[in-house]
């Protein structure tokens, strides 16, 4: 049987790569002998080079450049493709991380480093860029890169502006003259899964400054200043969707390289060759660090789920934890969800991290669920819950996704949730019934019970350490809706 291994980043604990190694280790476990491809995948943010690199057998490369405020720090960019294509991540040079906290001022902070990582990705022979552009220190609109790559924006006297959001308030016209005309053959393609304009109360500095340092004051600068650079560079483009992503880098780069705004999720996931993978796949094991409502909005492993569910193969998705509206993933085509953590015990989070790997391969070993394996009933269980979302939005009957589930409802009001041999929780809508069809494909019962004994480093070990000692990763956490303040675009 062949499997796939398809997770996001876990944060805090697992990079995608190593994330994917553990549940196919799992898998292994559970089916020995199995085929298990690993296709870490992204959305966009924190991991994408990573995660792309990893699933298309890509090159790092390692380089120094200049950091958010001017001093030197190492950024790392990825050549895939035979080197045809890059992938950057603008917060590896510009990101939030790289600044201490004390002096963090998004009015002078620039992405001049970004700049000279984008251009040390053409120089290598790349004619196709992926720029993730999360978690920037920025708000300068890309004004720093464009610099870097041989562009000169300049005040009313001619003068080069200095480095910095703020200085944008200055600018009256922008000479290209400099920049090598070999930028007009790269196809830059920038991953957004947020449509904020540039500017005004939902614009870049208002959403995403506050994150970088910046006060109300400070807020009011900037926006000013961005303004001023709208009026430059035309408001079509700082109008559109995404443009204020990431302090104004989505409308700096559409207007400085003629770059594309695209959905975070389905640019990386189809880039680490997800599609290919599934053809033939019973199942495929996706995960993140934290499942909530925001899953459903721009995430990977609902990205996965929803190509999974176009190709025929079913979904498991194991969480570290799960937060508010965690069962809009499974209108989404997953079909069973395992928690790992209830994630409200710091202590016993930060316990978990240190056994990210252990517990995620655990669980992919217990994996093996009537849904994920018999197509009739992960089709039969998706509907149900398709249905119970439904009636949750329209009418607010908390109780439907358990009644969908065919559970009796909890006291308080929301679905029956199983404890996992690790203490984790299993969504209740993703139990059914043994099927006879299961022993076709699957270990009979004794040879579970056997290979459990045999592994007890992976499965019975965990059982031993219940509660707080055997949590899992750390939640990922995304405020908002797709529209509203996001860390990881911002």
């Amino acid at each position: 049987m062949r499997f796939v291994a398809a997770p996001n980043p876990y944060k805090g604990s697992l990079g995608a790569p190593a994330a994917a190694a553990a549940i196919a280790s799992g898998v292994r476990d559970a089916f020995p002998g199995a085929d298990v491809l690993e296709v870490p995948v992204a959305d966009g943010g924190e991991g994408t080079v990573e995660a792309l690199v990893a699933a298309r057998g890509g090159e790092l490369v390692t380089l120094p450049v200049r950091g958010p405020l001017g001093e030197p720090v190492g950024a790392t960019f990825g050549l895939i493709d035979g080197g045809r294509t890059a992938v950057v991540e603008l917060a590896g040079s510009s990101g939030l991380p790289l600044v201490a906290p004390e002096r963090r001022d998004p009015r002078v902070t620039s992405t001049y480093g970004f700049g000279e990582v984008l251009e040390a990705a053409r120089r290598r022979g790349a004619r196709r860029i992926i720029a993730g552009v999360g978690g920037s220190a920025t708000n300068d609109a890309c004004a720093g890169m464009a610099q870097a790559l041989g562009f000169r924006l300049l005040d009313a006297e001619g003068r080069e502006l200095e480095p910095g959001g703020l200085a944008l308030a200055r600018l009256a016209r922008i000479d290209a003259s400099d920049v090598d005309p070999a930028w007009r053959e790269v196809d830059v393609e920038v991953a957004v899964d947020v449509t904020n304009p540039l500017t005004g109360p939902e614009g870049a500095s208002a959403v995403y400054g506050p994150q970088k340092g910046a006060t109300p004051e400070m807020v009011r600068q900037l926006d000013a200043a961005l303004t001023r650079f709208a009026e430059v560079i035309g408001h079509d483009v700082a109008g559109l969707p995404g443009a204020g992503a990431a302090g104004g880098a989505g409308a700096g780069l559409v207007h400085f390289l003629g770059a594309r705004l695209t959905r975070g999720a389905p640019l990386v996931v189809e880039a680490a060759g997800l599609d290919a993978a599934l053809s033939g796949a019973r199942a495929v094991f996706t995960g993140e660090g934290r499942v909530d409502a925001q899953s459903a909005y721009g995430k990977g492993p609902v990205e996965v789920a929803r190509r999974a569910v176009a190709a025929g193969v079913e979904v498991v998705l194991i969480a570290g934890s799960r937060g508010p509206g965690w069962e809009a993933v499974l209108a989404e085509g997953v079909s069973f969800v395992e928690t790992l953590t209830d994630g409200e015990d710091p202590r016993a989070t930060a316990a978990a991290e240190a056994r990210a790997a252990e517990l995620l391969r655990a669980a992919a070993a217990r994996g093996r669920h009537p849904s994920a394996w018999i197509p009739e009933e992960g089709r039969r269980l998706r509907k149900l819950a398709i249905a119970a979302v439904a009636t949750l939005a329209i009418a607010g009957i908390t109780t439907a996704v358990a009644v969908a589930a065919g559970q009796e409802p909890t006291p308080t009001g929301r679905p029956e949730v199983v404890q996992s041999p690790t203490g984790g929780e299993q969504g209740g809508a993703g139990r059914s019934q043994a099927s006879p069809a299961l022993e076709q494909d699957a270990p009979d019962q004794e040879h579970d019970t056997s290979r459990q004994s045999e592994a007890p480093e992976h499965q019975d070990g965990a059982d031993e350490e219940k509660g707080a000692n055997d949590q899992s990763e750390a939640s990922e956490h995304q405020k908002g809706s797709p529209t509203e303040s996001s860390e990881h675009h911002g």
